[in-house]
């Protein structure tokens, strides 16, 4: 009766319109949105960077050097002008209108005989963006001034402002050594975390709707009639858990055809670019290694494990937190008189989201191990921490176990909950009516 119960709401959820323009229209707006915020953004910072160089700033110099470097390095960008000899004389000079910021720079700074930085006085806050452009233009002026007098080669000022990434390398107990970037895993933990708690969260709170729904409509009481409440609740989840996996995997076949498409158009203006005249290309192609040669697609570099640990870990975590959810929709009628419970439900989930903070600066820290180990944190934490640690396999077996023992409680004390609770009506639920309910024969 479970899979009577489970394809029957699956149908219906497939079904409906709201599906479709989810999952047909929803990436579209999605990253139409993210992307039109970030054009956004990025326009704003740019006006603002432009607008303070376009306005006059003015510079307080003892000895001049500095400014004269800044105003020669800056002609086309700042506008830099010679400020007043006193602090108080420049800044009335903002205020007059003679410039618009003033850049104080402290006595010593071209020798290096101090360690304060340039001060900037504004009568407007200006964006991050534009001070940093300030920042690195004022820095980049003192530094030739410091190294002036040494008549260095441009080869030489090439090695000292040149800077060398890291190169980590992971040393195993037998001597093997594997290459490692823990900016690279850093990120895909931390998107395999983030994507595990958005499933949780968007799919968890549409199994609470659904047990909110069946309460409140009493059709259950008379299905519970030929269907047990372990059976129907697993049929619930498993439906909205299809209905998920087919939203998912229709994303990721269409980002899938994308690439393909994208990667088709590539070679194809590549191809062309064989018989076309090298005048008319106003951008040669890259000489570089074609994809499949080793490139960025090769599969040497998965960690297939962690691959095994997500298929395993994120179904547990969404029974687990459905789980949850599922108990929270069968104790009430309406979302209003749930809210309570549902802020104690997505208290793993906010936990869960400091943890993985804390992955990105402490990979090795207790907390973020203690998340990997708890069961309603480690569907997100032990990939991400697997990435970024070496984890003994007996940690990741426990861990695993440990998830999946709380995973079939939970699910087992949801059925009780649902099937007592169905005679609970028109008052919030005690916790002495929810001891009553699971312990009732």
């Amino acid at each position: 009766m479970m899979f009577v119960v489970f394809a029957a709401e699956y149908r219906r959820r497939v079904k409906s319109k709201v599906f479709l323009i989810v999952t047909f229209l929803g990436p579209v707006l999605l990253f139409g949105g993210i992307g039109t915020m970030a054009f956004l953004a990025m326009q704003s910072a740019e006006s603002e960077t432009e607008r303070l160089r376009g306005y006059r700033i003015g510079v307080l110099d003892e000895d001049g050097r500095v400014f004269a470097g800044m105003k020669a390095g800056g002609e086309e960008t700042y506008r830099f002008v010679r400020a007043s000899n006193t602090l108080e004389s420049a800044k009335q000079g903002m205020f007059t209108g003679h410039y618009y910021a003033l850049l104080v720079l402290p006595p010593g700074i071209a020798d290096g005989e101090t360690d304060e930085a340039p001060s900037l006085y504004v009568k407007e806050r200006q964006s991050i963006l534009a001070q940093q452009g300030l920042s690195s233009h004022v820095s980049q002026a003192v530094r030739e001034v410091r190294l002036a007098p040494y008549d260095l080669s441009p080869k030489v000022r090439f090695i000292l402002a040149n800077q060398l990434a890291l190169n980590v390398v992971s040393l195993s107990d037998a001597g093997e050594e594997e290459a490692s970037s823990p900016g690279i895993s850093a990120a895909v933990g931390f998107g395999l975390a983030s994507f595990t708690m958005f499933v949780v969260a968007l799919y968890g709170g549409l199994i609470m709707q659904v047990m909110m729904e069946e309460k409140g409509s009493r059709m259950a009481e008379v299905v519970l009639s030929s269907v047990r409440p372990l059976e129907l609740l697993m049929g619930k989840i498993l439906s909205v858990a299809a209905v998920a996996a087919t939203q998912i995997g229709t994303w990721i076949a269409i980002l899938a055809v994308v690439g393909v498409v994208l990667s088709l158009s590539g070679r194809m203006e590549a191809e062309l670019a064989e018989f076309m005249p090298a005048s008319m290309l106003a951008d040669p192609p890259s000489t570089g290694a074609a994809v499949g040669d080793g490139g960025a697609l090769s599969l040497a570099g998965i960690r297939y494990d962690v691959v095994l640990v997500v298929l395993v870990m994120l179904p547990l975590g969404y029974f687990l937190n459905c789980s949850v959810f599922a108990a929270v929709g069968a104790m009430y009628e309406n979302p209003a008189e749930a809210q309570m419970s549902v802020t104690l439900a997505f208290m793993p989930m906010i936990l869960t989201i400091f943890m993985v903070q804390m992955l990105l600066v402490a990979p090795n820290s207790g907390l973020v191990a203690f998340g990997a180990f708890f069961p309603f944190s480690a569907p997100a934490l032990l990939p991400a921490r697997m990435l970024l640690t070496d984890m003994p396999v007996w940690q990741t077996l426990l861990s695993m176990a440990l998830c999946a023992v709380s995973t079939f409680a939970m699910i087992w004390l949801a059925a009780r909950i649902f099937r007592g609770s169905l005679l609970i009506y028109g008052k919030r639920p005690t916790l002495r009516d929810l001891r009553n309910v699971i312990f009732a024969d």
